[in-house]
């Protein structure tokens, strides 16, 4: 099998997040995500990290940082059953 990624040998330095609300027209409100990236790197990959049952993007943070400092860049949605709402 080819190997698509390799991931760094340092870890890339993080970037601040951004929250975004993605418009969703069947719901009285938007689909609240956030996006994580590392400040450097090219083509890199994405996840999608859905959190659990009553969840929240927040209780993920130690693992979303290292996951984008090794060059994932990370997306988080946050469900209507989150804790957040």
């Amino acid at each position: 099998a080819q190997n698509l990624y390799t991931p760094p040998q340092d870890p890339f330095r993080l970037v601040v997040s951004k929250d975004l609300t993605l418009p969703y027209p069947d719901r009285d409100r938007g689909l609240s995500i956030r996006i994580n990236w590392p400040q450097d790197g090219r083509n890199l990959p994405v996840l999608i990290w859905s959190h659990g049952l009553f969840g929240s993007q927040e209780a993920y943070r130690p693992l979303i940082d290292a996951l984008v400092s090794y060059g994932y860049v990370v997306i988080q949605p946050t469900h209507s059953d989150s804790k957040k709402y």
